[in-house]
């Protein structure tokens, strides 16, 4: 069992880490309005220092509970909870706006059900 936690753990590793080297391939010296007409919107701009600036884009979904499949037919039947995911693009900028890094972040929270106890 510990060996296929550590196999999924490195395959997320190995995946969030080519998603933010294709990112920064393909934005690194750009412009701040290169991200504008790539996302088709403004992003949050927070000023970290006098010449250091983040841009943030954010998306949210929410994802449905879905019954769990473990090939074979159970009395149990597991499910995964219903989540809402963000997914968070941060573009670090210099004092000129031109981008000098990249980083992607998801996050999972759970949804809570308003009406039960």
């Amino acid at each position: 069992m510990k060996k296929y936690i550590y196999i999924v753990t490195m395959a997320l590793i190995a995946f969030s880490c080519s998603i933010e080297r294709n990112l920064e391939k393909q934005y690194v010296g750009k412009d701040l309005s290169f991200l504008e007409e790539q996302y088709g919107e403004k992003p949050v701009i927070i000023q970290l220092s006098e010449t250091k600036k983040m841009a943030v884009y954010e998306q949210t979904k929410s994802l449905k509970s879905t019954t769990i499949n473990q090939g074979e037919t159970t009395l149990n039947p597991m499910s995964s909870p219903a989540v809402t995911q963000k997914e968070r693009t941060i573009f670090y900028l210099d004092q000129n706006n031109r981008i000098t890094s990249c980083k992607f972040e998801r996050t999972y929270e759970p949804i809570k059900n308003s009406g039960k106890k």
